[in-house]
């Protein structure tokens, strides 16, 4: 943690909850450090290249290119994994299904009673007729993650 030493008296005895504290907050600062770095293109990888040269490596490739690397990336890093899992569960798209075929007589309370067993539900709407107030058949579930989208996909008709 190069740049962030403190100098400390040897002969001063430590807390050890102290030096935890402290740990946790250099790695907070260096994870700062590090996403402004790859904003700037000035982080280089192990191989010492710097991340804008891999920018203008990557930039050309067609977007299944792009895909089979991160696929075979996530399957060897976990890392790597993770990552593109947070990112999917940020990203509402990944999150979000439009359900149709709803009755006249639907409320949202009931509506999110069928789609929360598949997980927690972040947002759920209910699209009505503005005079009438009643359903026009059909509304929005989002999900808090992408994971629970998926298991509801899995199982299309719903009685509802």
């Amino acid at each position: 943690m190069a740049g962030h030493g403190k100098a400390m008296d040897a002969s001063k005895k430590r807390d050890p909850a102290e030096e935890v504290e402290d740990d946790v907050e250099e790695d907070d600062e260096d994870e700062d450090e590090e996403d402004e770095e790859q904003q700037n293109g000035a982080v280089q990888g192990d191989g010492g290249v710097a991340a804008d040269e891999v920018c203008a490596l990557v930039e050309p490739f067609t977007k299944e290119q792009i895909v089979d690397l991160l696929l075979q990336a996530a399957l060897a890093d976990s890392q790597v994994l993770s990552k593109i899992r947070k990112l999917a569960d940020r990203d509402p798209a990944h999150r979000k299904l439009f359900v149709r075929g709803l009755g006249w007589d639907i409320t949202v309370d009931s509506l999110k009673a069928v789609f929360a067993q598949y997980g927690k539900i972040e947002e759920c709407s209910l699209i009505k007729d503005k005079q009438t107030g009643k359903s026009k058949g059909y509304g929005f579930v989002t999900y808090k993650q992408m994971n629970a989208a998926r298991r509801a996909l899995k199982e299309p008709s719903k009685k509802i």
